[in-house]
């Protein structure tokens, strides 16, 4: 909610794009280059104490935003170190919440608590959206025209970042993704095949 938050307050702000990539990037680059060693965190400490400490620092760094916001003195710097500082919770409270599931509900119901967890983010994120569409403020449709299409298929052509994944992409054969592994036939200790 927080990440939202912050996205939505520099796109307010700014109006720039560019300024609100940065920011999510912010957000997420630390945990993508700290989220392995919170993993090795969460293993060595008490995960329930080290998420009440990351709860709060990330309810203190909310505090601090809010009143930011609402004293109208927040800049689009201050936003940043918060992004910052919220990535790097996230980095070690992330990987301390979602293995925290099995000690709470033991390995028995472990599937039951990831599928929970998994349809309750993802309603989330289906029904939060569609609950007050009055502050949004979608774009206009794009006006039709020849030559669109063509303009489209030039830049991926043109634009490296786009165009080597997706020719990368199209040397997978169809339906390799979903095709299931052959079943292996079980062993014994000793190496023979069980009947």
């Amino acid at each position: 909610m927080q990440a939202t938050a912050q996205s939505w307050l520099v796109l307010t702000l700014t109006r720039s794009s560019t300024d609100l990539g940065i920011v999510v990037a912010l957000q997420t680059l630390p945990v993508l280059l700290l989220g392995p060693y919170g993993g090795v965190v969460a293993d060595r400490v008490d995960k329930r104490r080290l998420m009440v400490v990351l709860q709060s620092a990330m309810g203190i760094q909310a505090l601090v935003l809010g009143l930011l916001t609402v004293l109208g003195t927040v800049t689009y710097v201050d936003i940043c170190v918060l992004a910052v500082v919220l990535g790097l919770n996230n980095a070690f409270e992330t990987p301390s919440r979602q293995s925290f599931a099995r000690e709470m509900v033991g390995r028995e119901e472990l599937r039951n608590a990831v599928t929970l967890n998994s349809v309750t983010v993802n309603a989330a994120r289906a029904v939060g959206p569609a609950m007050d569409k009055s502050a949004l403020q979608p774009s206009p449709p794009a006006h039709r025209a020849a030559g669109q299409l063509s303009e489209r298929l030039r830049y991926v052509a043109r634009t490296r970042e786009i165009a080597i994944p997706l020719a990368m992409r199209s040397l997978v054969p169809p339906g390799s993704a979903r095709r299931t592994p052959a079943r292996s036939t079980p062993c014994r200790a000793d190496g023979s095949a069980r009947a």
